[in-house]
């Protein structure tokens, strides 16, 4: 996780907000914990093979943070990696 994200002046923001989770660092860390970026790779039919990198979907309470705060929901951008195969 991103410390910036849990820094005290956006805790401090969120409750003024009305995002009462008993913010702590340790609070903010485990609902943002859930979100992950994942790689998918899978074989071609040319031999190449695709990584496919992206970020999963955030869960309701993280999509709240992420909108209060005026985050992108899925950070990072989906990365597409094609490999070729050694001959």
């Amino acid at each position: 996780m991103d410390a910036g994200l849990a820094s005290q002046d956006n805790i401090k923001w969120l409750k003024e907000n009305g995002f009462d989770y008993k913010e702590n660092w340790n609070t903010l860390r485990e609902i943002m914990a859930v979100q992950r970026r994942v790689t998918v790779s899978m074989a071609c039919k040319d031999g190449r093979t695709l990584h496919l990198r992206k970020s999963t979907r955030p869960e309701a309470r993280l999509q709240k943070i992420y909108t209060a705060l005026g985050i992108k929901a899925h950070p990072g951008r989906e990365l597409k990696t094609y490999i070729k195969q050694k001959t």
